[in-house]
C-alpha cells in the first residue's frame, strides 16, 4: 500500500523497527482469501486505548471491501475492552474511509515544545545529536 500511494520515506519503516514495536505493543490482524493474506492492519495497544498504525490491502482485492470487513471485525473485537480506538486523521480518502466507522471525533495532538531550553541544549550536546532532525534532538528515532 505504501508503494502504491507513493508514501514518503518518513512512513517507510525497517523490518527491525516494526518487529520491536510489534513485540512491545503490537498486534496484527489479517484476512485471508484462498489461503492468501489479502488485507492486514497493525494495531498498537496500551492499557486503555488502541491505535491504528499501519494497514494494507493487495491492490487486486481493493474492490471487494476486505479492508472494511477487517476494520469492522477489529472494532468489534476491541469494543468493551478498551476506552478508545484512535484511527488517526488526515483529509484524504483514508480519512473518509475511517469516518465510516465512527462520526465521534476526538482531538489528538502531536507536537513539540521545549520547556527548559538550557537543559534541552545540554542533553542534545551530550548525546552529540545536534544535527538530528528528530524531536527531541537528544533522542533517537526508533521507528
Amino acid at each position: 500500500s505504501m508503494q502504491r500511494i507513493n508514501a514518503t520515506n518518513y512512513f517507510l519503516f525497517s523490518k527491525e523497527s516494526l518487529k520491536k514495536l510489534y513485540i512491545n505493543f503490537g498486534r496484527i490482524f489479517s484476512l485471508k482469501y484462498k489461503n492468501k493474506v489479502v488485507t492486514a492492519i497493525f494495531i498498537i495497544e496500551d492499557s486503555k486505548n488502541v491505535y491504528y498504525f499501519l494497514g494494507g490491502t493487495l491492490k487486486e482485492f481493493l474492490p471487494f471491501g476486505f479492508n472494511s470487513l477487517l476494520f469492522k471485525l477489529v472494532c468489534d473485537y476491541y469494543k468493551g475492552h478498551k476506552n478508545l480506538f484512535f484511527l488517526g486523521g488526515g483529509k484524504d480518502g483514508l480519512y473518509k474511509f475511517k469516518e465510516e466507522f465512527s462520526k465521534d471525533k476526538k482531538t489528538f495532538y502531536i507536537g513539540n515544545k521545549v520547556f527548559d531550553k538550557n537543559l534541552y541544549d545540554k542533553l542534545t550536546k551530550r548525546t552529540k545529536r545536534t544535527n538530528n532532525q528528530f524531536f527531541p534532538k537528544y533522542r533517537e528515532k526508533t521507528i
